[in-house]
């Protein structure tokens, strides 16, 4: 009963948002409003609510880069959106079915997410060129380069494909690790909150709106990288995120699970 309630409360959200992204910011826009300030303000209070819904527990280490920025972060489930969103309410690059997913897929195509399949060498230049015209426009822009999601036991290498334009430009790469812990005796989070392998999308949904709560812990470089050689700019991006990891874990902190989202940069 949990997981159906919280389930059509996300839904509704979901859909509020969606509205407003695909009616108020293009009607802003004609009226030659900042229509992008208020998408990325948008998306940013959907992440928040999406996180209290789902019982997430947030902590966040370091300050959230400005936009316009380009950030990248280790990829572990569909949930990261949720997360870094409601730090940053950016424009996210995302694998190309997500654009049909249900729900989420809408609001995904609402919030211009730019979908490539990075298998295909042909959506790679289109990518890069939306890339470059969202960070034109002041957006900030969200990239996920293991290309895939894992079970968190460690980061994928990056895929240096889509840090081109950073490269060739010179532009700093902003960078994040994200790790979750489910509660105390739980199920473990590799299976419920990380979506990886053959892993199908509907059960997993089951899983995760049933979960009472669960912790993320995101963590924000300082210092951005650059290099003009997308191979060393990807390396060197890994490492940082690399160092910053920590593995996906089965337990919250000792005072468990609270419900509650913790916004902002934490100390430490």
């Amino acid at each position: 009963m949990r997981g159906a309630v919280k389930l059509v409360v996300f839904v509704l959200w979901t859909s509020v948002f969606y509205l407003l992204l695909a009616v108020a910011v293009p009607l802003l826009n004609l009226a030659r409003l900042p229509g992008t300030h208020w998408a990325a303000s948008i998306l940013r209070r959907w992440g928040r609510g999406s996180a209290r819904i789902l019982g997430m527990r947030m902590e966040v280490h370091g300050a959230p880069p400005q936009a316009p920025f380009l950030l990248v972060s280790n990829h572990l489930s569909y949930v990261d959106v949720i997360v870094l969103a409601s730090q940053l309410g950016g424009v996210f690059v995302a694998r190309g079915d997500a654009a049909h997913w249900p729900v989420a897929g809408a609001l995904c195509r609402a919030a211009d997410t730019i979908f490539v399949d990075r298998d295909n060498r042909r959506d790679v230049g289109p990518a890069l060129r939306r890339m470059q015209e969202a960070l034109e426009r002041g957006r900030g822009v969200v990239l996920f380069p293991e290309g895939t999601s894992s079970e968190g036991r460690t980061v994928l290498p990056f895929r240096p494909s889509l840090l081109a334009a950073a490269a060739g430009s010179g532009r700093p790469v902003h960078y994040a690790s994200l790790t979750y812990a489910a509660a105390p005796g739980g199920p473990s989070p590799s299976s419920t909150i990380c979506w990886w392998g053959d892993m199908t999308i509907g059960p997993h949904l089951v899983q995760l709106f049933r979960l009472p709560g669960f912790s993320v812990k995101v963590r924000f470089g300082a210092h951005p990288v650059r290099h003009d050689d997308r191979k060393i700019l990807a390396a060197r991006l890994h490492e940082a995120v690399c160092a910053r990891f920590e593995p996906v874990s089965a337990e919250v902190p000792p005072d468990g699970i609270s419900g509650r989202l913790t916004v902002g940069p934490a100390r430490g």
